[in-house]
């Protein structure tokens, strides 16, 4: 590992790049297409283990993608729910319906499993890195997975989807509030909760300069190119 953190960014989410060796184990929920699934596997010889809960992406990246992936919904508890897919595009879903910009909306039933129990089910013993960005469903998992097995992980990276529904601002904040208190550096590299990396100070070290490093990018031009190679 070098002396500083080289913070990476993948189809918008940040992380730490030189903390993931060949080997990891990367939780990708809400893996959509694959992309950011693929990238890391490439790039850093990582095992990806996806959830995504449109039936259609889930087989795709099974299939021809060729990627591990789970279709289940990410929820309070365990059992059916009701999920939204915008069928002019098939990328666009949602476990509410909103005002989103979502169309020609089609529900389909899913399985609901949350976090903590799909580690257990599928016997993950141990995440390198947990990639959040399921449609709003990231308050869910923050009110009902034991602090325990995210104090397990060393980094989270989340879509808070606050920029869609005003209303989540609130609830966001408490979350990173506790998430800091349970001992995690967190930083906002987008200024509007798009894209939250916690870092989980208590398994590995991340320095002062490395914080104002990573603080740099919310205020000055070109931070992206100090704190290492940007994503795709």
């Amino acid at each position: 590992m070098g002396r500083w953190l080289n913070i990476d960014r993948i189809e918008g989410h940040s992380f730490v790049s030189n903390w993931l060796q060949p080997g990891a184990v990367v939780l990708d929920c809400g893996m959509n297409v694959g992309s950011f699934a693929r990238s890391v596997t490439d790039r850093f010889g990582c095992r990806v283990i996806g959830i995504e809960p449109n039936a259609v992406l889930a087989e795709e990246n099974r299939s021809s993608r060729g990627l591990e992936c789970h279709r289940f919904a990410i929820t309070r508890d365990v059992g059916p729910v009701s999920f939204h897919v915008d069928q002019s595009d098939l990328t666009a879903s949602a476990m509410v319906r909103n005002s989103s910009g979502m169309q020609e909306l089609a529900t389909e039933t899913v399985p609901g499993i949350p976090l903590h129990q799909f580690l257990l089910d599928f016997d993950v013993g141990h995440v390198d890195l947990l990639k959040l960005d399921i449609e709003g469903a990231e308050l869910d998992v923050f009110a009902t997975c034991p602090m325990a097995v995210l104090q397990s992980i060393p980094q989270i990276t989340v879509e808070f989807h606050a920029f869609l529904d005003p209303a989540q601002r609130g609830p966001v904040l408490d979350i990173i509030a506790r998430m800091r208190a349970a001992g995690f550096h967190a930083t906002d590299f987008s200024r509007n909760l798009m894209n939250v990396l916690f870092l989980n100070e208590a398994l590995r070290s991340v320095p002062t300069l490395d914080k104002a490093r990573m603080a740099a990018i919310k205020y000055v031009s070109g931070a992206a190119r100090l704190l290492g190679r940007p994503g795709s």
